[in-house]
């Protein structure tokens, strides 16, 4: 990836950042978190705990943990690719509060098991790479980045609920080729009612894994990606210069809208079947399942010889029989019809 932007990986336990249970700082989250910022474990370590007065010994000397992620991320005068942060949260007093993340190659996790209580604020990002991981986003929380190429935002195993996420990339074309968002990490996790937009975002807006319901997803100028395991009444709004990607194990009740200058990849035959609706406005709409389109040529199909096929206004395959001798293929009202020439 350009920049010196790692891509995340790895496979993360289910924690979210505010809570009302305290724990110990040292547990297996943050052995797991700490692979955020790429194949390697975090160059260093930052403890918050907004819940404890007392000092604690996690590696033998005394330490007093950051009341707040804001000092923790402020103390951060050094981060690159080659040194890496991670703020450790642990899981004290609800948290709230606005949070302005600016250092480059940090993640901000929770560490150890909400109870329903999270985050409420707004969080705004001006990081070249940031990684939120195991924060509970609840309702009136939002995310906020706009900023000229070459980052990366990850967001994993975040439950969010009535949240808002704006990510917007600048620049010229090359620098908005370099911007990614990528939401990963339990199929277990619930994105509830949100609302995510993301303009100018040409690496990639991935949405990978994950339960999603009655969330509205807008991608403008963008390259966007839907593939999570669960998608249900959620909407798609593929806006102009964006190119969109959306599949999913098990989507139910969605609804797509493609507009002018928007360009659509999917499966329709499937999503129709699983009652998700497209309205195409004037986009561009490109079948990806060869099988599938061979399958409904099949259904529909005849053995009369001369006969075509062609896509109506709802993005299905029909069959036009063939015409008579001296007839001449004509359009009327958008779709191709046999006519006395």
């Amino acid at each position: 990836m350009k920049g010196g932007i790692k891509t995340p990986v790895g496979k993360f336990e289910e924690m979210y950042l505010g809570g009302t249970e305290s724990s110990t700082v040292i547990s297996n989250a943050i052995a797991s978190a700490l692979t955020s910022l790429g194949s390697t474990i975090a160059s260093n370590i930052i403890h918050v705990d907004n819940g404890r007065t007392d000092s604690y010994t996690p590696d033998g000397s005394i330490l007093w943990p950051y009341k707040s992620v804001q000092t923790a991320h402020d103390s951060i005068t050094d981060s690159s690719a080659t040194n890496t942060y991670a703020i450790v949260v642990a899981l004290g007093l609800p948290y709230t509060g606005n949070l302005s993340i600016s250092a480059d190659y940090v993640t901000i996790a929770g560490d150890s098991v909400s109870k329903g209580a999270g985050y409420t604020g707004t969080i705004t990002i001006a990081s070249q790479h940031c990684c939120l991981e195991n924060i509970h986003l609840n309702t009136g929380a939002a995310i906020t980045l706009s900023m000229v190429g070459h980052f990366l935002l990850e967001i994993k195993n975040c439950r969010l609920s009535h949240a808002t996420i704006n990510v917007s990339a600048t620049g010229t074309v090359a620098e908005k080729a370099d911007t990614w968002f990528q939401v990963t990490g339990a199929e277990s996790t619930l994105w509830l009612s949100n609302a995510i937009n993301v303009t100018g975002v040409m690496g990639e807006a991935a949405i990978l894994s994950g339960t999603y319901e009655g969330n509205t997803f807008t991608a403008t100028g963008s390259l966007f990606t839907s593939n999570a395991a669960t998608m249900l009444t959620n909407t798609f709004n593929v806006e102009t210069g964006t190119t969109a990607r959306v599949k999913s194990v098990s989507a139910k009740g969605n609804t797509i809208n493609l507009k002018t200058g928007g360009t659509l990849y999917a499966d329709i035959t499937a999503l129709a079947n699983d009652s998700n609706a497209l309205n195409n406005t004037g986009g561009t709409l490109v079948r990806v399942s060869d099988a599938q389109v061979l399958a409904a040529i099949a259904a529909i199909a005849s053995s009369a010889t001369g006969d075509l096929y062609y896509l109506n206004s709802s993005g299905a395959f029909t069959r036009l029989p063939i015409g008579t001798t001296g007839q001449v293929l004509k359009v009327v009202a958008g779709v191709p019809a046999w006519a006395t020439a």
